[in-house]
């Protein structure tokens, strides 16, 4: 691995495994250990900076109907703990747990690693929730519940086995990919836990905001709403004031709105 990183100013790792399954030693194990092995590479290969590219299902597992506030310090050690502890199965519920309990285990151990060794790099990460907006490749899309973008687009369909009933924040695809660039570049940002977060909704939601965006077309909004009873109540005020400061530093007026992540992806698509 460090020939791969050999002569890098900056490390940007998004290729964190997406492993579902109800076994924490097949899940949870591969994500920290892949985590620690290119930190370990970035240090020896000199590296100045490096960048965790996180996930929401670090911070929280789903906290439906509760007002909490998300802070740089929330972590979700529930799915953690329940990974090991909890009851086996092969329920989506548990699948999602295990997925959760990788990637929160994998971003404490990025900042125990850093904390321990002292890296001659600066160590910045990024949580991301919900990535929407424009796509690239279409033709070659995720579908399956491991891709916020596949999600989306079954979630327009109404095809609902296809996602994840439990949305909370959203952010434009193109801004998570400034923020991660900014976390690599800036000097203003060492060692810091930056949060891809601008809004929060449910599925019904993004389905109607389509839906009134282009009456005349039917066809892109199909089949019934999602029969999810509750929403996300968290307050992320700060973590999203701090995102859009950086935002306006590579020279962004702030976060893409909700209506042209939108209209981009619909633009991809349709």
């Amino acid at each position: 691995m460090i020939g791969m990183v050999t002569g890098a100013a900056g490390v940007i790792y998004v290729s964190t495994p997406v492993l579902f399954g109800s076994d924490p030693e097949k899940v949870v194990d591969p994500v920290v250990r892949g985590t620690i092995n290119t930190l370990k590479a970035a240090a020896r290969a000199g590296v100045q900076r490096y960048v965790l590219s996180s996930s929401s299902k670090a911070v929280e597992g789903t906290v439906y109907d509760r007002p909490h506030t998300i802070t740089v310090d929330t972590f979700n050690h529930d799915d953690v703990r329940n990974a090991r502890e909890g009851a086996a199965g092969e329920s989506l519920g548990r699948l999602w747990g295990v997925y959760s309990a990788s990637r929160a285990a994998a971003e404490l151990a990025f900042w125990a690693w850093v904390k321990e060794n002292k890296p001659p790099f600066v160590a910045n990460c990024v949580v991301l929730d919900g990535n929407f907006g424009r796509v690239l490749d279409v033709e070659n899309i995720n579908t399956g519940l491991g891709s916020s973008t596949g999600m989306l687009k079954n979630a327009l369909a109404g095809n609902w086995d296809g996602v994840f009933p439990y949305l909370a924040y959203f952010v434009d695809v193109q801004d998570s990919a400034r923020l991660l660039v900014a976390a690599t570049t800036l000097s203003t940002i060492a060692n810091e836990r930056i949060f891809g977060h601008y809004g929060h909704a449910t599925w019904n939601d993004l389905r109607q905001i389509v839906q009134d965006m282009f009456p005349d077309r039917p066809e892109i909004v199909t089949g019934g709403d999602l029969d999810v009873v509750g929403r996300d109540q968290s307050n992320a005020d700060e973590l999203i004031q701090r995102a859009e400061e950086l935002l306006k530093e590579v020279g962004r007026p702030g976060f893409v709105s909700v209506e042209d992540m939108l209209r981009d992806f619909v633009d991809s698509f349709y």
